[in-house]
């Protein structure tokens, strides 16, 4: 076995998950699970615009769900 340095062809993965910027974040969550990985690449008309990773789900969600709970817990939460 020969000593090289490793380059980014020796990671880079070719079986990219890609769907339509139309599909809703719920239909990319299913997928990313399934193949185990934490990105997606978005596209318009077939060609890749941009990447939405794992990460970015999970602020978003993570950030309404807390605006939607706060929102609501000084209208209908009543404190002891």
């Amino acid at each position: 076995m020969e000593d090289r340095p490793l380059t980014l062809k020796d990671f880079v993965r070719t079986d990219l998950l890609k769907l339509d910027c139309n599909e809703s974040v719920w239909d990319a969550a299913k997928p990313m699970k399934e193949r185990d990985t934490d990105n997606v690449v978005v596209t318009v008309n077939g060609v890749p615009t941009g990447m939405v990773t794992q990460r970015d789900v999970l602020n978003k969600v993570a950030v309404e769900d807390f605006l939607l709970r706060r929102s609501f817990s000084g209208r209908s939460c009543r404190h002891p």
